[in-house]
């Protein structure tokens, strides 16, 4: 099994993503579109060595809001997450998925625990 993760700071600057991006990301708010177009770049970026493959020829459908996908699922599965001031994102050969917070946001991670945990992972935290 293989797994990828990068942590990308939201100050780099954008790198180039496809024309489906673009177009995707053009009735996004200024923020959002930023926020979208930067990590699609890095996302091609990074993964073009993993999958060893040109950014922009990556068979990557990722709409905004919605699950990232290959059209080809032997490349693998993604996730994305962002906080305030990062990008974090994943790559495996088996389907995963992440989060990042930033230490100062208060969230209910009982809340969370509740919502997403299956029974045995709660009763192996003890919650």
């Amino acid at each position: 099994m293989m797994l990828k993760l990068w942590l990308v700071s939201k100050f780099l600057p954008i790198l180039k993503i496809s024309e489906k991006e673009e177009y995707w990301s053009k009735d996004l708010s200024s923020k959002k579109v930023l926020e979208y177009r930067h990590s699609r770049s890095y996302i091609r970026s990074e993964l073009s060595s993993v999958l060893n493959l040109d950014p922009l020829k990556i068979p990557l459908v990722a709409k905004p809001n919605k699950a990232p996908f290959f059209l080809d699922k032997k490349l693998g599965y993604l996730s994305i997450s962002h906080c305030s001031d990062f990008l974090f994102f994943g790559w495996a050969n088996y389907p995963i998925g992440l989060d990042i917070e930033n230490i100062k946001r208060k969230i209910n991670i009982a809340g969370i625990v509740d919502k997403y945990f299956f029974r045995e992972e709660k009763n192996y935290l003890n919650i």
